[in-house]
């Protein structure tokens, strides 16, 4: 880019993709014509001076909406920048006092006065209420006295048919002495368009592009740095429509997808083939407490074994999620920490060292704030792909790398900002869409590990870990009819299935135990071998 590019003579730009004259003029319009036909968007790079005039304490008014073509409207706030000083009043100073509510200049409340009012600590003790000259003006000039502490401005208003003072409703500010109504605002502008067909014969214009939002009289003046670019890549952008699928397109299988909620959650499944139905639920909820008496069912003319859990487990089992961003990889770096993860002690563990169960596809997330110029309170997910780059605060969430990890987080809903802030296009409300993967705030998290108070994806898997170290594995002989094995085969929750707890009396004790595994089942057998883990009370 030339830093002063001439009116009249063209410049040469890097990166503008005009392979054989794809950009062109034609017929004094710029116009992009592809050598075969493709689909793709373009990104504008807009930098403008726009006059303006203040509205309201976190907007103004200027050029701010934009068109771009057929269904490529662009409308967002011009935030106002300016600081209210209500909050550091001083004394010796001077303000601009603006009182939004009131009409424009050619249209004023008829004959209504305002008035600021604030106190002042005298030397003995007291406060003294002061007041400055009444004005009718949207915007004036008001002095503070020099010398005492002052504190508490407030605004009152007198209308033309009334000799009293009240305080005013109307939302007003106290701005820096030299700030106006009106001046101007540099604005700069990222945006892209949706992908579209263009070929040879259907080319791309830019003759139809014009600004709008402002009010009469107001000028614009476009600055150097304006550029135009084609979007080759695929990625979604303001105008797509998007599926599942889309969301979704990580290559990952449906098996994969579930294997990650599983590993969350501690999921079980039953799959009822005759109602052709498939349940999930936590195995906390999944298993049942009714109790069924297994106790004259045991072949005692067949041995009974009893063996320690964790034959195939370490003495050190961790839950974490997959790798691969480049945010919270920083993170685990600056905090020498793997964020997320979980580990537990297995006591009866055959194998030294740790076993990692890690998510097939999942990566945590880390939200900031200070990210977004009108709503710096909004606490946004970053995202990063390369987790050997040590990204500035808010720098990987705005890569324009888009091919990141796949994320799990939780919706939080609109989320309300503090006064003065304001979310952007489309919404231009005073909220934002919340999302987070680990929001101690809301005493919610997608942690396997307990996190800032807030209880983690552990709690899924304790009644495991506590199994592991006090549970034990009885291998027994037990007899069977056809009847049992479908009600294990196709379980209801109200017989003998396999979520239910079994009593058995093994050397003259009895114990309770889950059913784990039927084997070698034969209907003329006398019993058949069953695997049992006997659970902690």
């Amino acid at each position: 880019e030339n830093p002063t590019p001439s009116a009249t003579t063209p410049e040469t730009q890097e990166d503008t993709f005009t392979n054989e004259g794809c950009f062109q003029l034609d017929d004094r319009r710029v116009a992009f014509i592809p050598t075969a036909p493709i689909h793709l968007g373009f990104r504008y790079r807009l930098r403008y001076t726009s006059d303006y005039r203040i509205v309201s304490r976190t907007e103004l008014k200027g050029f701010n909406t934009i068109y771009l073509g057929e269904h490529a409207t662009r409308t967002f706030p011009l935030t106002n920048q300016f600081p209210d000083r209500r909050d550091t009043f001083r004394p010796a100073r001077t303000y601009t006092l603006a009182i939004f509510e009131n009409p424009k200049p050619e249209n004023p409340k008829t004959g209504q006065q305002y008035q600021l009012r604030y106190t002042r600590q005298t030397p003995e003790g007291p406060t003294t209420e002061q007041t400055t000259p009444p004005t009718t003006d949207r915007f004036s000039t008001v002095t503070v006295e020099s010398g005492l502490p002052v504190a508490n401005p407030t605004l009152w208003q007198r209308p033309s048919d009334s000799q009293t003072w009240q305080p005013c409703p109307d939302d007003w500010a106290l701005y820096d002495g030299f700030i106006k109504e009106t001046g101007t605002v540099d604005v700069e502008l990222n945006l892209r368009t949706a992908p579209e067909r263009i070929t040879r014969g259907e080319p791309k214009f830019f003759d139809d592009i014009w600004f709008g939002g402002a009010e009469p009289g107001m000028t614009l003046t476009l600055r150097d740095g304006t550029m135009l670019q084609p979007i080759f890549y695929a990625q979604p952008t303001e105008g797509s429509t998007l599926t599942f699928r889309d969301v979704c397109a990580h290559n990952v299988s449906r098996m994969d997808f579930i294997a990650a909620l599983r590993q969350m959650f501690n999921l079980c499944f039953i799959t009822d083939s005759r109602a052709r139905v498939v349940r999930i639920e936590p195995a906390d909820t999944f298993y049942t407490n009714r109790v069924v008496d297994w106790t004259d069912r045991l072949d005692l003319g067949r041995p009974v074994t009893v063996q320690e859990l964790g034959n195939d487990l370490a003495r050190t089992m961790t839950w974490r999620y997959a790798g691969g961003d480049g945010a919270v990889a920083r993170f685990d770096r600056t905090n020498a920490t793997t964020f997320g993860s979980w580990s537990a002690q297995v006591d009866n563990a055959s194998l030294t060292g740790t076993s990692t169960w890690q998510n097939p596809i999942f990566t945590p997330s880390i939200n900031a704030t200070g990210l977004y110029l009108g709503a710096p309170s909004a606490s946004l997910v970053q995202v990063g792909t390369d987790p050997f780059v040590d990204y500035a605060p808010g720098e990987s969430y705005l890569t324009e790398d888009l091919n990141f990890a796949p994320k799990i987080v939780r919706y939080h809903g609109m989320t309300p900002l503090p006064a003065g802030e304001l979310w952007g296009w489309p919404l231009a409300e005073a909220a934002y869409p919340k999302l987070s993967f680990h929001d101690p705030a809301a005493g919610q998290t997608l942690c396997f590990e307990d996190r800032d108070g807030c209880t983690g994806l552990n709690r899924f898997w304790q009644r495991d870990v506590r199994t592991w170290n006090e549970g034990r594995r009885i291998t027994a002989r037990v007899a069977l009819t056809p009847a049992d094995i479908e009600s294990l085969t196709f379980p209801t929750g109200h017989g003998a299935d396999f979520r239910a707890l079994y009593r058995l009396l093994i050397d003259g004790e009895e114990c309770l135990c889950r059913l784990e595994e039927v084997r070698d089942y034969t209907p003329d057998a006398p019993s058949t071998t069953c695997v049992f883990i006997k659970t902690p009370l």
